[in-house]
């Protein structure tokens, strides 16, 4: 399928491959604001199916294998620090935070009818998680 538009989340997220991810997000009306597009490049079909369940979803898709894909992701690149946050609420759990960084995936396809081979690069930055501080709520 050919990428028709996606946004990765804005912070890395351990369960995901750097750079080789997307988010999704409805509002609580069902309405979606982020959102994931494809379309299909070739002539022949593709079935959609879907799998879900309240905490996931499994997207597969049937169809005629016309390429053969692989991808490596670089190592990471401009690291960004991340800055203090000072929260003075009950309830505030401190954090370390977590660096923000860049990294480019890299995706080689090859045409199985024709043999031709292509690759495509997509750099994704992702921000830097702030180090939470708790202090004391005001008067407490």
């Amino acid at each position: 399928m050919k990428d028709a538009g996606h946004k990765e989340h804005s912070y890395w997220i351990t369960r995901y491959p750097k750079g080789r991810e997307a988010t999704v997000f409805m509002d609580g009306a069902g309405n979606s604001l982020i959102d994931i597009a494809f379309t299909n490049p070739d002539d022949t079909g593709v079935a959609i199916q879907t799998i879900w369940t309240p905490s996931s979803i499994k997207i597969v898709l049937w169809g005629t294998k016309n390429y053969d894909v692989t991808g490596s992701t670089s190592a990471e690149f401009n690291p960004t620090q991340p800055q203090e946050k000072k929260i003075s609420k009950e309830g505030c759990t401190p954090s370390n935070g977590a660096p923000g960084f860049s990294v480019t995936d890299t995706r080689t396809i090859t045409d199985r009818r024709t043999g031709q081979t292509r690759t495509e690069s997509r750099t994704v930055r992702y921000d830097p998680q702030f180090k939470i501080i708790c202090e004391p709520p005001p008067g407490g």
